[in-house]
């Protein structure tokens, strides 16, 4: 605990990795200031996390299942899947690929317009050259066409294992909705 609010500040970033975000910042960005901890996890969410572990395996396949109907979904669509279902993940998350040369609206204003309609998607990852923390210790000029255009293309949609059909198809018809415009 602490009353004084530099302190505050700086300890919830390096409990997230050292990252901040701010009202000024686009919706998928982050800034990582410094080299900091994943210290977000308390006992009554270990608890939990080791009761769930014995429903893993349905988890897993729900998410399976999620990732090849965003898979029949998007098939000869402008919408890529980063990769179509493989039988090896479990599908933490699920990465789309837009190119946005091709769109009429930017992908901030895609997040927002989503956004306003109650889904979320997010964009994983900013390149971590690009990061504060990083740009502070000499990175950030390097030449790395294959991260800048994932960084450029890609976010990832909703996947959790309780998403309903209805909700995934919801999320699908509102996105091709916003794309075509």
């Amino acid at each position: 605990t602490t009353n004084d609010k530099q302190i505050y500040e700086k300890i919830l970033s390096l409990r997230n990795h050292g990252i901040i975000k701010n009202a000024n910042m686009k919706s998928w960005e982050y800034e990582m200031r410094d080299l900091g901890f994943n210290y977000r996890l308390n006992d009554i969410s270990c608890a939990l996390g080791i009761s769930q572990l014995k429903r893993l395996d349905e988890f897993i396949d729900k998410r399976v299942q999620i990732a090849k109907k965003y898979d029949e979904f998007f098939k000869n669509s402008i919408i890529k899947p980063l990769y179509l279902y493989d039988g090896k993940s479990s599908y933490h998350l699920y990465v789309v690929r837009v190119d946005w040369e091709t769109q009429s609206i930017s992908k901030n204003d895609l997040f927002k317009k989503l956004k306003a309609k109650g889904i979320s998607v997010q964009l994983h990852y900013i390149p971590i050259n690009k990061q504060v923390f990083y740009k502070n210790i000499g990175y950030g000029d390097e030449k790395t066409p294959i991260m800048d255009a994932y960084y450029k293309q890609c976010f990832s949609l909703p996947i959790y294992p309780d998403l309903s059909i209805n909700e995934q198809e919801y999320v699908v018809q509102t996105l091709f909705d916003i794309l075509d415009g």
